[in-house]
């Protein structure tokens, strides 16, 4: 009830427009709300993640990396965080590039509240998804969860800058594990804000980024939308919950998942 009021979706794992990158994974959230005019199954999508205290080289660079996007047309997934997320959802804004937000909240807790218009605007190309329920304050420990829902719709994720630790850091390590593609931006060997990046692209957890289409050769796309998303599917049958309210939903999703993982 209170999710058609607000213009909420609500997705379980096992509904055909849950994103199919998310359904294989160990991890994969049990249920997403959604709000915008997004497909999940996108045929290309980029993860693009760094520090919230963003230099004037990493606006440039952002900037660029969006601008260079537009021949492949994919959608560009990031956190609407402060520094490099809201500047590449803000430029795909610009660029017409569909773009989705991840937020460690409820969808009607924007977070930071800064941040407010960039997401409405956000829902007419692309959108904002979450695996909390409404009314969910941001806390602590929702950020490496949201990461993980990063990396794992993103095909490929760039890390723009970063220092020794924080949250993008944490995504690369679930791109990782999911075995997804990671690429990092270089930057001055005595600059702080890039000594994430050089130290993953030093100890081969990242290739270089040197370009757009250096990448996008790396990757094997050409310009313009492919047909098909190439990710494997479940193994078990899809259910619906129709005739079910809301809560009782949930349950019988995590029990159909927990039931369709055994064995594995």
């Amino acid at each position: 009830m209170q999710c058609r009021k607000t213009g909420t979706q609500l997705l379980f794992f096992n509904d055909p427009e849950y994103p199919a990158r998310l359904r294989p994974l160990y991890d994969s959230p049990v249920a997403l709300y959604a709000k915008g005019n997004t497909d999940f199954n996108w045929p290309r999508t980029v993860g693009i993640v760094g520090t919230r205290k963003i230099s004037e080289y990493g606006k440039a660079i952002t900037e660029n990396i969006i601008r260079d996007l537009v021949p492949y047309q994919p959608l560009v997934v990031s956190g609407l965080a402060y520094g490099v997320d809201i500047t590449a959802h803000r430029h795909c804004l610009r660029n017409s590039l569909a773009t989705l937000g991840v937020m460690a909240s409820g969808l009607d807790v924007i977070y930071p509240a800064v941040h407010q218009r960039t997401a409405s605007e956000m829902q007419e190309n692309g959108g904002i998804v979450t695996e909390n329920a409404l009314g969910t304050k941001p806390d602590f420990m929702r950020f490496p969860a949201r990461n993980r829902i990063i990396a794992g719709l993103s095909d490929v994720t760039i890390v723009v800058e970063s220092g020794q630790t924080g949250g993008s850091l944490i995504t690369v390590e679930f791109a990782q594990n999911y075995h997804r593609e990671v690429f990092a931006v270089p930057g001055a060997i005595n600059d702080p804000q890039s000594e994430g990046c050089n130290f993953l692209i030093r100890d081969h957890k990242a290739a270089i980024f040197t370009s757009v289409a250096d990448m996008a050769a790396a990757l094997g796309w050409e310009e313009g939308i492919p047909d098909v998303v190439p990710v494997a599917q479940p193994d078990y049958a899809v259910t619906t919950f129709e005739g079910f309210t809301q809560d009782e939903g949930q349950v019988l999703a995590l029990l159909k998942q927990r039931g369709g993982n055994a064995g594995r």
